[in-house]
Order: structure tokens, then C-alpha cells, then sequence
């Protein structure tokens, strides 16, 4: 069959679904990429053909570095970005879909629902965690809220709704109406309605509360598999001693410099040795010889390796971190990251963290001192070998085929 992925965001937003597009061309399907621009290298290494679409993600964020531990002046941020971007997506994002089989989309694909409705394409949205659909367990995605009661996690749904209508309400609802489509209430219910969503978390990382309205399904997480080797000088930090990794991810920074002097400070307190990943923020410079600076390197292959893994939060590095069985230390800056603290907390996967604004030297010598000190080793060793035998791209691949013979 003929597959569109659709993956606009971050590295996190669209490392999925380049895992999928891999899975899906084993099976002999003819798979392409539709996304950021900023997705282009992670696509061609995959050889997986890519069409650029809308903003750089990687501009976007750098533009707005000083935003990025702020989530009320994060989701201004990108709702601007999509208030500016949207009929491009509806135009650009059906375009694409019209010679397809069957589309699949990453979070901020929000026009692939209706374009599906419209062109009778079957569509499915990933989730990388279940904070979409109301529900009384958690709050919305990109609230930082957690512990709230669940009637209001429940009402801040609704007003989480009526924001994404003033944001993008008219834009959808002018091609709804080109396209002939019922008018919907909801944008939430637009974007994501629950029968063409797909959950791909792990179950005990991340399960679907009992009480989410509709019948959104889960399929299981989508990590690229370990092939590529080590950088030579990590192989040789890695051989002279326990490390660990230190990373945000595509995590801007408005102020590099100083956090990277609150890593290297606070793992000296601590006596541990880091990897340290550049990431966007562009972290490291003039850092000891107790800290290796890094590029992009494979978590597959890394992770396994370590004492620990310090990160920002995000789904798919959470996984990583799992999957390698080590001890994680979650310190989020926006939206899920918040959640995907709570989670490793609740199964004790990791010591509890500060977040990123309140990151200081005390604290996280504290909390890398936590990290390494084997109260939290057996609990990740033994949620690693339940994840190393699930086979989410599978799952899902299964899932989609299912889909297109119209089961």
C-alpha cells in the first residue's frame, strides 16, 4: 500500500514515525515523509523519501529559546506558529494525500483528520502520551498541573478545547465547510477523534486511563533499533569508568552557558562522570575531563552502557532510558515532560527531579547522587527486559495493514 507519514515538531514528534516508516518498508509497502523541514536528515538517513512542509521546528524553538521553561508562553509560542501555518498544513497536507492508501500522522498533523474525511483517505493520529482525550487522571497535555482533582483535570479539558477553537477554530472550519464536512463543535474532537487514534506508549510506562471518552486504541511504542556504532572517543570515556548521560534534546536554551556550568559543577560534587549532549541548546565548551560533550548519538546503543540517563522528558527518550534498563532522572521544561516525570517517579524508575527553571547546582548534585546510588537499579533493570520484548512497530504495521484490507 502507498503510505503518507505526516510528522511536523521536534526530533520527539517525528523519530516515530520514521521508526514506522522503516517498519512499514520491510513489509513492502511505498512509504514517504511529510513534515518539518527540520525532519529532512532523519528521514534521508532512514532512506525514507521526505517532502518539507510549514516552519522549521529547529528555527522556531532557537528563535524562542526563552520560552522554552515557560509552558503558558510555550503554548503561545506555537499557537502563533499554527495560527500563521495553518491553511498551508490544509492545503499542503491534503495535496499529499490525494494518491495515498492510508495517512498517518504525528500529534501536530491537524489537518490530516478532516483531509482524510474529505478525500476518503483512512487516517490515524500517534499519541505519544495519553493526555489528548479528557479524562479525569491527568490534565491536558501542556499543563504541568499534575495531582489536581480529577473533576477539574476533567473541566480543564473543556477550556483546554475552547482555547484550541479561538486559536485555530475559523481556519478549520473554512475547509471543513470548502470540503463539505460536518461542522464540528469541538477542534479537539477535529484533530483527534478518538476512533483514529493510536497510542504508541509503552503499557507500564504509560497506560490509557480507564475513563478516556472514546475508543482511542493502543499499539505500542516505535524506537529505532540499536545499529549504529559508538563515536570512538565515547567507546573510550565509556571504558575508563561509570557515566552517565546529560541531555535535553531539542530543548532550547536562551542560556547554554549556565546550565552547562550547573552540570559540570553539580556532577563534580557528585563524583559522576557525564556524556554530555550538545542537543540545540548547544550545551558544553571548555567542560573538564570528567564531562565528554557529544553530538547526536544513538540512544539504542548508548543507553544500555550507562549508570544512569539525565534527560528532559520527552516520550521517545523516556523509552530509550527504559528500554536500556537504567535508572532515569526526568527534569522537564514543557508540556508531557511533566508527565513522563510522574510516571518514572510513580514506578521508580528514577529519583523525583527539580524542573528547569528551578534547576540549581545543589540540587541536581542531590539528584545525580540519587541516580547512581542503586535504589532505583533493579526496578529499571526489570521494566528493560519486559519492554525488550515488545515489538511496538510491529504492532502497529499489523494494525495498518489490518486497516487497509478494511477490517
Amino acid at each position: 500500500m502507498r503510505v503518507l507519514l505526516a510528522g511536523f515538531g521536534s526530533r520527539g514528534d517525528v523519530q516515530p514515525l520514521i521508526a514506522l516508516g522503516g517498519g512499514l518498508q520491510a513489509r513492502g509497502h511505498d512509504v514517504r515523509l511529510l513534515g518539518s523541514p527540520n525532519a529532512r536528515r532523519l528521514a534521508e538517513a532512514r532512506d525514507l523519501p521526505f517532502e518539507p512542509l510549514g516552519l522549521d521546528f529547529h528555527e522556531l524553538l532557537q528563535e524562542h529559546a526563552d520560552a522554552a521553561a515557560h509552558p503558558v508562553r510555550t503554548f503561545k509560542t506555537l499557537g502563533s506558529a499554527l495560527r500563521t501555518q495553518i491553511d498551508l498544513l490544509f492545503e499542503g497536507t491534503s495535496a499529499a494525500m490525494e494518491d495515498v492508501d492510508l495517512a498517518v500522522g504525528a500529534p501536530l498533523a491537524l489537518a490530516l483528520s478532516s483531509a482524510g474525511e474529505a478525500l476518503g483517505v483512512p487516517t490515524r493520529i500517534l499519541l505519544y502520551a495519553p493526555l489528548v482525550h479528557r479524562t479525569s487522571v491527568y490534565p491536558p497535555i501542556h499543563l504541568p498541573l499534575h495531582g489536581l482533582p480529577g473533576t477539574l483535570n476533567r473541566a480543564l479539558y473543556s477550556l483546554n478545547d475552547a482555547a484550541f477553537r479561538v486559536l485555530v477554530g475559523g481556519s478549520v472550519r473554512r475547509w471543513r465547510d470548502r470540503w463539505e464536512l460536518p461542522v464540528e463543535r469541538s477542534m479537539m474532537r477535529v484533530a483527534f477523534p478518538a476512533e483514529r487514534c493510536l497510542l504508541v506508549t509503552d503499557p507500564d510506562l504509560s497506560p490509557l486511563p480507564d475513563d478516556v471518552n472514546g475508543p482511542v486504541q493502543t499499539a505500542g511504542l516505535h524506537l529505532p533499533q540499536a545499529a549504529e556504532p559508538l563515536d570512538p572517543a565515547i567507546e573510550a570515556f565509556l571504558a575508563a569508568g561509570p557515566a552517565v548521560y546529560v541531555g535535553f534534546g531539542s530543548m532550547p536554551d536562551a542560556d547554554a552557558r549556565t546550565t552547562t556550568e550547573i552540570v559540570v559543577e553539580a556532577s563534580r560534587r557528585a563524583g559522576v562522570r557525564v556524556l554530555l549532549s550538545r542537543g540545540w541548546a548547544q550545551l558544553g565548551g571548555g567542560t573538564p575531563d570528567h564531562v565528554l560533550t557529544v553530538g547526536a548519538t544513538p540512544h539504542g546503543a548508548l543507553f544500555p552502557r550507562l549508570a544512569g540517563v539525565v534527560h528532559h522528558g520527552g516520550s521517545g527518550t523516556t523509552h530509550s532510558a527504559a528500554r536500556a534498563g537504567v535508572p532515569q532522572l526526568v527534569i522537564p521544561h514543557l508540556m508531557d515532560q511533566y508527565y513522563w516525570r510522574l510516571r518514572i517517579d510513580a514506578l521508580g524508575l528514577g529519583p523525583r527531579a527539580q524542573d528547569r527553571r528551578r534547576l540549581t547546582v545543589a540540587g541536581l548534585a542531590a539528584a545525580l547522587e540519587a541516580l547512581t546510588g542503586g535504589a532505583h537499579d533493579e526496578a529499571a533493570r526489570r521494566q528493560g527486559e519486559r519492554m525488550a520484548q515488545r515489538r511496538g512497530v510491529a504492532t502497529t504495521v499489523a494494525l495498518l495493514e489490518r486497516i487497509d484490507a478494511g477490517d
